[in-house]
């Protein structure tokens, strides 16, 4: 983007936090960068373009959403700091009718933020992008769709099970639990890695797997290592379970980790039905998976339940949607709750899939006071 690119854009919005800096030209060409002057999101005069922690970039060009190649990283890194030098120009030489707000609304902060963004070289991000893989001894692979922005801890790696034949991202992954210093070693990493910028990040993940797999003293000792490191987010500490490779706890027990900071759990229900959970690569019977969810809930703990578009494949589909309706009828969600459906096209094809994502949450509304709603991991990326 040349240098008098903006030449036009006579009015700026700006929104200054501490983690956080967002602006809009009147044009509609936008920004966001973090508090260490690396961007997040930006939009030239074209599609929305985001970076991911790990060094690429995402864009969605009529609909269809892909990965940018290497040239066209290189190239966005170059345009978003010849932008950012231009709005930091223009604002020194009151070129722009400046509307600045926020909590850290500040005219020479403003240009600072600015005058760092374009000092962000392509070779500078490839380096950045190093540090965030080195701070995280496994790739951050997926979250539940209200956690995105969260900021990812590691106290486990891979899966207890690692069977589970839908899986897209644990199957044969060993179960490693870090010790003390090594998990204390990363998290000094991963408040190195995100600096400042960690201050938007209003909510912690325990990842990998399953979180709760970890006994109950090494948990509350991550928890407490974790609240020592970051604080207490506004959204609390949150991880996926899975209770039928998990210790078995009372209502008492998740009301000790819910004292210490855990305030959600999201469990793999995937189906209903006995039969399919067992083709699945699950144990059949769903005892652990319920007396799980209702110590949860007795604890307050606000929970989210994932279940499978097309588990069993068309076939099974009516048995599917019967059972998953009656397990999740005795469940004692509330409508802070969360249920997940996830399309399975393995076992239906894409067609299929949505069609029947349509019958399947008509059958599960009448019996869940949770909320349900969509949640398609192949489009997961841990956005910068």
């Amino acid at each position: 983007m040349d240098g008098d690119s903006l030449q036009n854009a006579t009015h700026l919005q700006a929104r200054l936090g501490a983690g956080d800096l967002a602006v809009e030209t009147a044009d509609l060409r936008a920004l966001r960068v973090d508090a260490e002057g690396r961007w997040r999101s930006f939009r030239p005069a074209g599609p929305l373009r985001r970076r991911t922690l790990d060094g690429n970039i995402v864009v969605s060009e009529a609909g269809v959403r892909r990965a940018l190649d290497p040239d066209e990283i290189a190239a966005t890194h170059t345009a978003v700091a010849a932008f950012a030098a231009d709005l930091a120009g223009g604002i020194e030489r009151d070129a722009f009718d400046l509307e600045l707000r926020g909590p850290d609304a500040d005219r020479a902060e403003l240009v600072a933020r600015l005058d760092a963004a374009a000092q962000w070289t392509p070779d500078r991000f490839r380096q950045d992008a190093e540090r965030f893989t080195a701070a995280y001894p496994e790739p951050v692979l997926i979250l539940p769709p209200d956690r995105y922005q969260d900021l990812v801890v590691l106290p486990a790696l891979g899966c207890p099970h690692g069977r589970c034949k839908f899986c897209a991202f644990y199957r044969e992954r060993g179960f490693h639990i870090l010790g003390r210093a090594e998990f204390e070693a990363h998290l000094e990493a991963v408040c190195r890695f995100f600096g400042r910028a960690g201050r938007t990040r209003d909510g912690i993940f325990l990842g990998s797997a399953s979180a709760l797999s970890l006994p109950d003293a090494r948990l509350l000792a991550v928890l407490e290592a974790v609240r020592r490191t970051f604080g207490v987010p506004r959204r609390g500490v949150a991880a996926f379970h899975d209770p039928d490779h998990s210790p078995v706890r009372s209502g008492a027990d998740y009301a000790a980790l819910r004292e210490a900071g855990l305030t959600a759990v999201t469990l793999g229900l995937e189906t209903g039905s006995p039969a399919l959970r067992k083709q699945l690569g699950k144990r059949p019977d769903l005892d652990r998976v319920l007396a799980a969810l209702a110590g949860a809930k007795e604890a307050g703990l606000r929970c989210g339940i994932t279940i499978l578009v097309g588990a069993g494949g068309p076939q099974a589909a009516a048995a599917h949607r019967t059972a998953t309706a009656e397990v999740l009828h005795r469940m004692p969600l509330e409508p802070g709750d969360l249920v997940y459906l996830s399309p399975y096209t393995a076992a239906m094809s894409r067609a299929d899939t949505d069609r029947e994502f349509a019958r399947l949450r008509a059958a599960l509304a009448p019996a869940t006071r949770a909320r349900i709603v969509p949640y398609r991991i192949e489009r997961f990326a841990y956005f910068a």
